[in-house]
């Protein structure tokens, strides 16, 4: 499914949510109900707008590696055209509405996001070396020969970020509708059941008794369809025929009473993008921030950012470095937002515990530097004391009578005795 999709869905127009690889030749779809579109783009827009906040780093042996080239590249200029960003928006955005997104690695060390569309076909060679093949238009299901022209890469020069699946991806709609896929051709049938009108609200019931005069009765029922049959005959009043009435028939079919649970509903869509449901609708929640963005990231970002991580480390490390302890990981510090409030209550206490020096915390809050040297020093309340060494630090102990101050060891008299 694309962007065209969802807008088709707000006028009406059932959306199509492709499986995998899209081959213009046969296309293997699900349906999705078009009153869902607003969702699927609300938590697609979710997860693109907040894991592209995310910086990429590189670390050995849990310290990070600055000037590294992946962090260079992913956070600098992945390319001539683009900003980490949108790069990294654009994938995650296509892994959640085609299953798939791709990423060539050039042989400028540069970066090159591949439309998920243009991926026709892929081979796992004799050597077991995987393959992609990749429509050279940007459209593939235009015909001329131009356009039909492909080339092969391989996947060592591909970042691939994929939804569920072994080769290639499934987005989330479409591997919750394959689970689905009978009921969804039952919803199929009964609604072209009804589009099409097969069903009969009314009956004429005739109050003749008489079998002989049943070709009458049927006579009389034509000139009365044909005289109030159609738009332009309502507002009439309708005269039955002679020893008749309306009788309304009350049909009811099981699979009709189906069609409502056969629809994805928002609850359900969220559930399928791991996307906490207050987040599609704001006044469902009255959580604060930092809980909110503490959720997100723990069920939804967090396996996202492992996803890339892995893949990213995978293709773009050497073998020499993941020897060497090297790995690639996603920074949270940037979303892990909070108010003021709280904000300035954790920055006094990492000052206090010596976790951080006060310019550290100063420029956390774009303030001056402190010029003297205490600015960057780290400070931390003096009767805190090494357990190990209790009677070395004891200021209590050190000024007890009990205490003598000639022994360098500062052992109790009663000790002695």
């Amino acid at each position: 499914m694309n962007f065209l999709d969802i807008v088709n869905g707000f006028v009406g127009i059932p959306t199509i949510v492709r499986q995998g690889v899209f081959n213009p030749d046969a296309i293997h779809s699900v349906r999705e109900e078009p009153e869902n579109g607003a969702t699927v783009y609300t938590c697609c827009k979710i997860l693109s707008d907040n894991f592209s906040r995310l910086p990429v780093v590189v670390k050995k042996d849990g310290e990070v590696q600055k000037g590294h080239k992946i962090s260079k590249l992913f956070n600098g200029k992945p390319n001539s055209f683009m900003n980490r960003q949108q790069i990294l928006a654009l994938a995650e955005w296509e892994r959640n509405t085609f299953g798939n997104s791709f990423i060539e690695i050039l042989d400028n060390g540069k970066l090159m996001p591949i439309d998920a569309g243009r991926i026709i076909n892929y081979e796992v060679d004799k050597n077991g070396e995987l393959k992609y093949e990749i429509m050279t238009a940007a459209d593939p299901r235009l015909k001329s020969d131009h356009f039909i022209k492909s080339r092969w890469i391989k996947s060592s020069k591909m970042l691939h970020f994929k939804h569920t699946g072994f080769i290639m991806g499934l987005s989330p709609i479409s591997a919750a509708a394959a689970d689905l896929k009978l009921l969804q051709n039952a919803s199929d049938t009964v609604n072209s059941f009804y589009r099409n009108r097969a069903i009969i609200p009314l009956a004429l019931e005739s109050t003749v008794a008489d079998p002989k005069q049943y070709a009458l009765v049927e006579d009389e029922r034509k000139q009365f369809d044909t005289k109030y049959q159609g738009a332009l005959k309502s507002g009439k009043t309708a005269v039955l025929p002679v020893n008749s009435k309306l009788t309304p028939l009350a049909v009811h079919f099981a699979d009709a009473e189906l069609i409502g649970t056969m629809k994805f509903s928002r609850d359900e869509i969220c559930t399928m993008f791991s996307i906490p449901n207050f987040l599609v609708n704001e006044m469902d929640s009255k959580q604060k921030i930092e809980d909110v963005m503490l959720l997100l990231k723990q069920t939804t970002l967090a396996p996202i950012a492992n996803i890339y991580a892995q893949e990213i480390a995978f293709k773009m490390l050497s073998d020499s470095e993941i020897e060497q302890g090297y790995t690639v990981e996603f920074d949270f510090d940037n979303l892990l937002e909070v108010d003021f409030e709280s904000k300035v209550n954790a920055y006094s206490k990492a000052t206090t515990t010596g976790l951080m020096s006060p310019n550290q915390v100063i420029k956390k809050f774009g303030g001056t530097p402190i010029k003297e040297a205490w600015g960057e020093m780290h400070f931390m309340q003096a009767q805190y004391i090494p357990l190990e060494q209790y009677e070395k630090y004891n200021q209590l102990l050190k000024d007890s009578p009990n205490v003598s101050k000639a022994k360098k060891d500062n052992k109790l008299k009663s000790d002695e005795e």
